[in-house]
């Protein structure tokens, strides 16, 4: 709630200034794609070129598996948007660039190991594999850019209409943080004593931490499609 009301301050200052808007230089959109479902309002600035301001959900799960572990994860996608239409000619088709901020888009990391492959240099986790789970997040930058091109059906004229975008959001990297090992089992203490004593914890998450940036890396160049019903006062 608090992302929402800020975006809506922030288009607010904006187009504070954008008080003899012309007819259709002021609207509204819901809209679903890629990103989910959001919604967005629009504001003329000068001739041509048009402010859009909206807020993203999505939700949903991917899964993988290392050599040693089977993982789900749990994508909770939430995402600002501040961006710029440009229609060439005044056409009904537009340049978008802009912002995607915050972005907070990541992943909770649900780890469960693959008791049979603990094999070789992590023969010594076998005991405790199956009593232990895999734990961490993956984010990306807060500030994201944005480019795309698209198509208004109603980009100047006043009413219902629709429009249709297709883009790249580019939001860098995966970053994974904080993966550890806990488990109902074992208390914290004794998992830290037995991880000092096999020295080979570290290495052990090291390589799953790069196994996942990894597996997520195409998502730091996201296609965003998406199709928008709006209406232009």
């Amino acid at each position: 709630m608090k992302k929402i009301c800020f975006f809506l301050m922030a288009f607010v200052c904006l187009t504070a200034t954008n008080s003899l808007a012309a007819q259709g230089d002021f609207g509204f959109g819901v809209k679903g794609g890629t990103l989910g479902i959001g919604g967005e309002i629009r504001s003329g600035i000068f001739e041509d070129l048009y402010m859009r301001a909206g807020y993203n959900v999505l939700v949903f799960d991917v899964e993988a598996s290392s050599t040693f572990v089977d993982y789900k994860l749990d994508a909770d996608f939430h995402n600002g948007a501040f961006l710029m239409d440009w229609h060439p000619f005044s056409g009904v088709f537009r340049v978008t660039f802009g912002f995607h901020f915050p972005n907070t888009n990541e992943f909770t990391v649900n780890g469960t190991p693959r008791v049979e492959n603990f094999t070789s240099e992590y023969a010594v986790f076998a005991p405790v594999a199956e009593d232990v789970k895999v734990r961490g997040t993956v984010s990306f930058t807060q500030a994201a850019p944005y480019f795309g091109l698209g198509w208004s059906s109603n980009a100047s004229q006043r009413g219902w209409g629709v429009a249709f975008d297709v883009g790249i959001l580019m939001q860098g990297p995966p970053e994974v943080e904080n993966l550890r090992v806990i488990s109902s089992v074992y208390t914290q203490e004794e998992l830290d004593q037995f991880q000092d004593e096999i020295r080979a914890i570290n290495a052990f998450l090291e390589n799953e931490t790069a196994f996942i940036e990894d597996d997520l890396d195409s998502f730091q160049y996201y296609p965003v499609i998406s199709l928008t019903v709006c209406y232009n006062f």
